[in-house]
């Protein structure tokens, strides 16, 4: 195992920033997750530790050794690509014992391990096969199988599961997930996906534009989203994020969004002055309860997936969404009564973006409001 740390590393590409001066801890036996959109700089911070691009500046370590100087095969990593990079004139057997040979190992040791590793990821009966006789899933197993044989301190995941079918990368998904917790090693694993990475990471990072928005579990990535960014990217539906006002009285906040006046009766403030404070407020879709409440709203969609219904309301300009459990009659244009969980709205300063923390959950009568 080994712990992994990004201290302030850049990289440039002419005028373009690819990294920020990320700053990142990895803890021993970690599996923390890159997330963010295409482009944001997640695939070059596995390339850069990786040692396929050298950054402009800035330290990485693996177990306290800073590794900028070193060669790839020098870092005790092994990397698993998107695309499996399979030899295609080499059997599966031979694809998983090509790390072992160019390092001198024995024929029969060689054999040894490539057969123990077979049997862990069930592809034993193709270790006489081609990458092009096996399907997606098995080239999938073949190039993790060449990755594990080493033993290396850290596994690097590029995007591994984004060429399969859907069951088939539900599938993997566990199947990684085991690996992990079998072999306790520390992995870096990238990803577009967030359903991949709230299921399978200890630790999220979430990246926009090269730079790290926020560092945490995925409980807190999604409870306590540092920033508008993280919140509208993270989440299925997404978050809505209406722009308001929230007006400060002496003991209490009267907030305006979309037409519609919340009364968030009293909270604490952390001396906030009397007045009014522009901010974005964040809801998510479970967080809107159908059928009865102060407010009223016009059905703009009606998405049924089986187990439960999405629904879309427009309200005042605004629009967001609601679960409801099950199958709905909803119908599109019809107008329904609804509420709000206040204490679980987010409140982000418009200008800035950032989560605002002085506002928190206030006690009435000792009961959350």
């Amino acid at each position: 195992m080994a712990e992994v740390v990004f201290d302030r590393v850049s990289k440039r590409y002419d005028d373009v920033v690819a990294i920020d001066a990320l700053t990142l801890t990895i803890a021993s036996g970690e599996m923390v997750t890159l997330l963010g959109p295409s482009g944001c700089g997640k695939s070059t911070v596995l390339r850069m530790l990786a040692g396929l691009t050298m950054p402009d500046s800035g330290r990485m370590l693996i177990n306290g050794r800073d590794v900028g100087g070193l060669t790839p095969g020098e870092r005790d990593i092994a990397m698993v690509f998107q695309s499996y990079a399979l030899y295609p004139h080499m059997t599966v057997a031979q694809n998983i014992a090509y790390p072992l040979r160019k390092r001198g190992v024995g024929r029969a040791e060689r054999l040894r391990r490539v057969r123990a590793l077979a049997e862990t990821l069930q592809i034993a009966p193709l270790l006489d096969r081609r990458p092009a006789q096996l399907s997606g899933g098995q080239q999938q197993r073949v190039a993790l199988g060449r990755a594990m044989v080493r033993d290396p301190s850290v596994f690097l995941f590029d995007e591994p599961l984004s060429n399969l079918d859907a069951k088939l990368r539900a599938h993997m998904r566990g199947e990684l997930i085991d690996l992990h917790r079998r072999l306790g090693r520390t992995m870096l694993y990238v990803t577009h996906d967030q359903l991949e990475a709230m299921t399978m990471a200890t630790r999220i990072a979430v990246m926009a534009d090269g730079a790290l928005q926020q560092y945490g579990t995925p409980a807190d990535i999604y409870e306590r989203p540092a920033n508008r960014f993280v919140a509208g990217f993270v989440g299925t539906p997404a978050m809505a994020l209406i722009d308001g006002a929230l007006l400060f009285q002496e003991n209490r906040a009267i907030l305006g969004i979309g037409g519609l006046t919340v009364d968030l009766g009293i909270r604490r403030f952390r001396d906030r002055p009397v007045g009014t404070w522009q901010v974005t407020v964040g809801i998510r879709p479970e967080d809107v309860t159908v059928g009865d409440g102060p407010f009223a709203a016009r059905i703009g969609a009606v998405e049924p997936i089986g187990h439960e219904t999405i629904l879309t309301l427009e309200t005042g300009g605004a629009r967001l969404c609601a679960r409801i459990a099950g199958s709905s009659l909803a119908a599109v244009g019809e107008t329904v009564r609804f509420a709000l969980r206040q204490h679980r709205l987010h409140f982000f300063d418009a200008d800035s973006g950032r989560r605002i923390d002085e506002i928190g959950l206030a006690a009435v009568d000792g009961k959350a409001m």
